[in-house]
């Protein structure tokens, strides 16, 4: 029998929630695992000092794995591709390797 909408998250209350009424067992999926990937030459890691004009710190990425984090209860695995396709290409099938 379904007691709550797939997509829930099985916290404290609502566990208590399926006991009260004699659930003792619950069919549960895990988080996701997530990748995010982000590109560019222009982009530095967080901890750079003294940027040069040309580059910016790598922001959205930590930022989107937080939001994964948040929505989806799910963990995001971080690489990050310079403008090379050959490395573009590793890293994407790292990512692919990590994630579903």
């Amino acid at each position: 029998a379904v007691w709550a909408a797939p997509g829930l998250r099985l916290n404290g209350p609502r566990a208590a929630l399926a006991a009260s009424a004699g659930y003792g067992t619950l069919a549960v999926a895990r988080p996701p695992r997530l990748a995010v990937i982000s590109t560019g030459d222009e982009l530095a890691p967080v901890e750079s000092e003294d940027l040069p004009p040309h580059r910016i710190r790598l922001s959205n990425a930590p930022a989107c794995a937080a939001a994964l984090r948040l929505r989806l209860g799910a963990e995001a695995a971080l690489y990050h591709a310079p403008d090379d396709r050959d490395e573009t290409v590793r890293q994407l099938e790292a990512a692919l390797g990590q994630a579903e």
